[in-house]
């Protein structure tokens, strides 16, 4: 079952209801997909993009931290994201 995820306050660099976890690690990592506006590439993406952004997943709060690494994927326009988070308390 997927996790039910809400983009908190997304970069105005990719298009939020199109993102898709695909995983995370107990060492505070997280791996999702995005689309980019404008079919944009990860080269055309900064790096810190994604720092200080929120994700709801689940109901927990995770804030987003440090540098992500942004991959292309095989779509046009999808990019593959990991990075470090710490998770808010309520």
């Amino acid at each position: 079952m997927k996790p039910c995820v809400v983009y908190l306050n997304p970069p105005p660099e990719i298009v939020p209801h199109t993102l898709l976890v695909l995983g995370m690690s107990t060492s505070d990592e997280i791996l999702f997909s995005v689309h980019a506006v404008d079919a944009r590439s990860a080269d055309e993406i900064t790096t810190v993009a994604f720092d200080q952004s929120v994700l709801s997943v689940d109901g927990k709060q995770l804030r987003l931290e440090g540098l992500a690494t942004i991959q292309d994927s095989l779509d046009v326009g999808m990019l593959i994201v990991r990075s470090k988070f710490t998770v808010l308390e309520s």
